[in-house]
């Protein structure tokens, strides 16, 4: 799914690069790696939120050309976890390739709800599923605040489930499992 938001104004909007169309549930293929397996093949339940963090934080720079240290460096913010919930529903494999997706689900004026899954090559299977909770904070106070107001319009128009509670993993999975693309 696709939106159009107009270019930011301000020096710290400009951060992020808004070109066209947005992608949604932007995504990527990853291979799973020896390293990261237990003694079975399966990639260790710890690696998940690594490779997720690792997917979304390209999907950020690909996709809204926003780099997360420069945005750190010039503003002095950035996101730290709050909380995070996985589920693991099918074991991925070392030296599989596998697709991650992700996308913001609601947003908040400090904050944001994060989900991503993890699906093997032809996403017929889901693997994994995560979401997060993100905290926007000064990061010398180490305080939460408030996103830019230019940036919050570029999140607002990204988010796909407003008002979103994970209270039954369940039904957001049989969600996304219909969701093939």
């Amino acid at each position: 799914m696709h939106t159009t938001v107009e270019q930011p104004a301000s020096q710290e909007a400009a951060l992020f690069q808004i070109v066209g169309e947005l992608e949604k549930f932007p995504e990527s293929l990853h291979r799973i790696r020896f390293k990261d397996c237990d003694p079975f093949g399966h990639l260790h339940n710890a690696r998940y939120v690594d490779y997720v963090m690792e997917a979304r934080e390209e999907h950020l720079r690909n996709h809204y050309t926003l780099d997360l240290q420069r945005h750190a460096e010039i503003t002095g913010h950035g996101w730290v976890v709050r909380s995070s919930q996985q589920v693991f529903l099918r074991p991925a494999r070392w030296n599989e390739d596998v697709w991650i997706q992700t996308a913001i689900l609601d947003t908040s004026p400090s904050g944001m709800k994060v989900e991503a899954v993890m699906r093997n090559l032809n996403r017929s299977i889901v693997h994994a599923a995560v979401w997060m909770e993100f905290s926007y904070i000064d990061l010398k106070r180490g305080l939460p605040i408030r996103h830019e107001p230019e940036f919050r319009e570029f999140v607002d128009s990204l988010q796909i489930e407003k008002g979103f509670r994970l209270s039954l993993p369940e039904e957001r999975i049989k969600s996304f499992r219909s969701r093939r693309e």
